[in-house]
């Protein structure tokens, strides 16, 4: 990407010490009980995201809340009003998801209000890094031979980072847990358009249509029963056609 070569910040940072990072301080937010502020994209993929992030760090333990801009009025991104409600309830650190990585004033007001930010997103980089204590993007990752991580949607790096702190944390998630990250990550990568000639995208979309097809779980078949007329099997267009556009509603209405 002609942009990259405009990015000098970033250098000399890489993706395994963004990730170790993280999971230090996600050690920290556990160890000290501390209250944490999902910002999600208001899109199908942010959605999608936010849903992990809140289910895996709430099986961590952790106290968690989410919130979303209003795309019509604040746009996208980390919003100065989310912080601002995130201290205003006492929360410590904020984790975006699907956006953040050019929001480089929103998280330097978020440190000034003592707040730390993380962020999870697969945009391209900006000409300088946000001074957050992670940042969890495949652009980061300077080697070639993973540029094909650079396909992935919002909502999988997402879950590709809830996946690294549960190895790191030695937690094995449930099965319904499993099964609802997995969901999660489908809906985003299909809602994304993301390349599916990428293996890992074809996997978890392939995985995700089983895993929603068989769900037991109430919020996945309700949003089955409310977006599809037909109770047959799903495929990855009927999700596109009707899942994906009702998860976007609530972003593009307000």
């Amino acid at each position: 990407d002609p942009n990259m070569d405009e990015v000098t910040s970033y250098k000399g940072v890489s993706s395994e010490e963004a990730i170790n990072e993280s999971v230090s301080r996600i050690k920290k937010a556990i160890d000290n009980k501390e209250k944490i502020i999902i910002n999600g994209d208001p899109d199908a993929d942010g959605i999608s995201g936010t849903a992990i992030l809140t289910a895996g760090l709430r099986f961590f333990g952790l106290d968690v809340e989410y919130k979303f801009p209003v795309r019509s009025k604040e746009g996208h991104g980390l919003q100065l009003r989310i912080i601002q409600e995130a201290k205003e309830s006492g929360a410590s650190l904020i984790i975006t998801t699907d956006c953040g990585t050019k929001d480089v004033e929103a998280v330097n007001y978020a440190i000034e209000q003592g707040i730390d930010v993380i962020i999870t997103d697969h945009h391209i980089l900006g000409k300088e890094l946000p001074k957050a204590v992670a940042v969890i993007n495949p652009y980061m990752n300077t080697n070639k031979d993973y540029y094909e991580f650079r396909d992935l949607s919002g909502s999988y790096v997402s879950f590709k980072w809830i996946i690294a702190l549960k190895e790191a944390l030695g937690v094995t998630f449930s099965k319904q847990v499993y099964e609802c990250l997995i969901i999660c990550a489908s809906l985003g990568v299909i809602s994304d358009r993301v390349n599916l000639k990428q293996p890992m995208n074809r996997a978890v979309v392939r995985l995700g249509i089983d895993y929603l097809n068989s769900t037991k779980l109430d919020g996945m078949k309700a949003l089955k029963e409310i977006s599809t007329t037909s109770r047959s099997f799903l495929r990855a267009r009927d999700i596109s056609r009707t899942i994906a556009p009702r998860m976007n509603a609530p972003g593009r209405i307000g």
